[in-house]
């Protein structure tokens, strides 16, 4: 494996890196959105606290995103 390859693989990596975090970013964006629609539709005279909700969309996304991975090793 030479320098070239190994530039070559290494910014694949990068790129990876970025697309998966700003996918991480949208996922937990979005997951955010519906607990804050759900929490209203449950909860309809009070209101849901951001803190909560923030928590419970990290939660969700972070056990998305790492089973996600798993299941992905786990077909290859």
């Amino acid at each position: 494996m030479g320098a070239a390859d190994m530039g070559k693989t290494l910014v694949a990596t990068l790129i990876s890196l970025v697309v998966f975090i700003i996918m991480a970013i949208i996922v937990f964006l979005l997951t955010l959105f519906i607990i804050k629609v759900a929490g209203e539709a449950v909860f309809a005279g009070q209101t849901l606290d951001i803190g909560f909700a923030c928590v419970a969309a990290a939660v969700l996304t972070a056990g998305s995103l790492i089973g996600g991975g798993a299941i992905h090793v786990m077909t290859d």
